[in-house]
């Protein structure tokens, strides 16, 4: 039995099939504020790298918001090494857990990658870090030092590995045979895989694409899940993020006419728009699992990172843009455009009138190239 989670969670994280979300219905819908919660997400395993300048320079500009970091413990846990793994895994999950990556890595496979990391996952679900393995890990401490010498004391310095076994809880209590993998075999695990919620879908994927070398597409996929179970706004750490105020009456807008851009997300709870964005990025990576992982790079970690985020012929560039990022982020929105959700809104064409916010918002905001804000409130 997993045991209680005594850290400080959502009461309640949303679980069910990945069905396309209704759009609720709701007095005064688009009255409903954005909470003032900034979100930022760290998957890099060194402070050296993480914008020091931005995350300042926001919670300077923005006094009234409280602002959350999320930082990858377990794989800066991880780079330790030998010495690593060992504090936290019991003897038999790290045995199944190494197994498991170890086999991933030999693998000239994706499709047998794929699996050997979904077992080797679902050990890593059932594991927490306690507060004080965390403050031994050389890079977590970096950044409560980082906090500290700056007086950021409006910024809460949060983990990853608590919000994944939060969501591996949740789904446990909603199906608990539905994360029993005491064996996987690849020819077992398509059948098996409907049997996951969407969030543990979704997770899996962002693991995935962290483990071959894609930490964009990773982030792209964690914000999607983090702004559901902790509404508010998502940016990236080199996003410039100016005086925000009040976010409210919107009804859905991208603030400046460009492509839209995932940098820079703000959504009201349980909103069926970013509901419907999750729902069609798990539509792109279950379908390779379908296919068998055709057509897909297996390993980024040898790949140079291409500069120029328009050259589709890389593809870093294509597999990221098309599978989580911008296209899939555009498409989706498109959808919405059309009416999926019942919602007639021309994302190509809304604009600031009727919205109650600062227009300053829109500017510097980018990913790959794009400049946009995307706001979405109920």
């Amino acid at each position: 039995m997993l045991r209680a989670i005594d850290a400080p969670f959502p009461a309640h994280v949303q679980t069910g099939d990945s069905t396309e979300p209704k759009a609720p219905e709701a007095k005064d819908r688009y009255e409903i504020p954005i909470p003032k919660k900034i979100n930022y997400i760290w998957l890099g395993r060194t402070f050296e790298d993480f914008d020091q300048t931005e995350i300042q320079a926001c919670v300077k500009d923005n006094p009234d918001y409280r602002v959350r970091l999320w930082l990858d413990d377990f794989s800066m846990l991880e780079m330790e090494g030998p010495s690593g793994l060992p504090r936290v895994f019991p003897r038999a999950s790290l045995n199944i857990y190494t197994s498991g990556m170890n086999k991933a890595i030999s693998s000239t496979h994706i499709n047998k990658t794929f699996a050997m990391l979904v077992r080797a996952q679902m050990e890593f679900y059932k594991v927490r870090l306690n507060k004080q393995l965390r403050a031994q890990i050389p890079t977590v401490q970096k950044f409560q030092d980082f906090l500290q010498q700056n007086d950021l004391h409006n910024v809460d310095l949060l983990f990853l590995s608590d919000f994944y076994e939060a969501l591996f809880h949740a789904e446990h209590q909603r199906n608990q045979n539905s994360l029993c993998y005491p064996s996987l075999q690849t020819s077992t695990l398509a059948s098996r895989w409907d049997n996951l919620g969407p969030e543990v879908r979704l997770l899996q994927w962002a693991l995935f694409e962290r483990y071959r070398g894609n930490y964009a597409a990773a982030s792209n996929l964690l914000r999607v899940q983090l702004l559901q179970t902790y509404p508010g706004i998502y940016v990236d750490h080199h996003t410039t993020v100016p005086s925000i105020g009040d976010i409210t009456g919107f009804r859905f807008a991208l603030t400046a006419e460009h492509t839209a851009s995932q940098s820079f997300l703000a959504s009201a709870p349980n909103h069926p728009c970013l509901q419907y964005v999750r729902y069609c990025i798990l539509q792109n990576y279950d379908s390779l699992l379908r296919d068998d992982f055709k057509c897909v790079t297996l390993d980024y970690t040898t790949m140079k990172k291409p500069t120029d985020p328009s050259d589709f012929q890389n593809p870093y560039i294509t597999e990221t843009y098309s599978l989580s990022g911008p296209g899939a982020f555009f498409k989706a929105m498109k959808d919405v455009a059309e009416g999926v959700l019942g919602e007639n809104v021309d994302i190509s064409k809304a604009s600031m009138k009727e919205a109650r916010v600062n227009a300053k918002v829109a500017k510097g905001c980018a990913l790959d190239g794009g400049k946009g804000t995307n706001v979405v409130n109920e």
